[in-house]
């Protein structure tokens, strides 16, 4: 429930900040946050050989946007997280590849994200499982080599539809 409620607020949030700029441009299908899940950390730079391996892993405050651009109907994907110092940014922004993989049946969609900047490469995939209202979950998952933590995700989150936010904003 808590992560309900941290989802629609993201959505809340987003669809806010969204607002200030020029959203006329693309339709925000659905915003993911509340990532949790495991992580395999290698040892390295910062991780000592005590630390590495499996364990439990968050992401807070981390956010996950699927848009659709209205003019050549492309699938796009946005995000807030450490690297955009709070802001919401396409992944592009940074440099990273964004893929679109395929639309999944009946409401999926399937995306790689590849970063690369000097010797540091990540490489993502995350797929949405969405209902009718792209309400549903995201599946995450990711491996980043020669960065200063080296490490491997696995991870879900919880996705709210534009619609499902909206309903539950109108209410008393």
């Amino acid at each position: 429930m808590r992560w309900v409620f941290v989802a629609l607020l993201s959505c809340f949030c987003v669809t806010s900040a969204i607002g200030q700029t020029n959203n006329e441009d693309f339709d925000l299908i659905t915003v993911c946050s509340g990532f949790e899940g495991h992580a395999y950390f290698v040892s390295g730079r910062l991780v000592t050989s005590d630390k590495t391996g499996w364990g439990e892993n968050r992401l807070p405050g981390y956010l996950i946007l699927l848009i659709q651009w209205k003019d050549d109907q492309r699938y796009d994907l946005f995000y807030k997280g450490n690297l955009s110092e709070g802001k919401i940014m396409p992944f592009t922004m940074d440099g990273a590849s964004v893929s679109f993989l395929r639309k999944l049946d009946p409401h999926g969609y399937l995306f790689s994200v590849v970063y690369e900047k000097e010797k540091v490469t990540e490489i993502g995939t995350y797929h949405f499982d969405l209902n009718f209202m792209n309400d549903g979950e995201l599946l995450f998952a990711q491996q980043r080599r020669n960065g200063v933590i080296n490490s491997m995700f696995a991870m879900t989150a919880l996705c709210v539809g534009r619609e499902t936010a909206s309903l539950h904003k109108e209410r008393p």
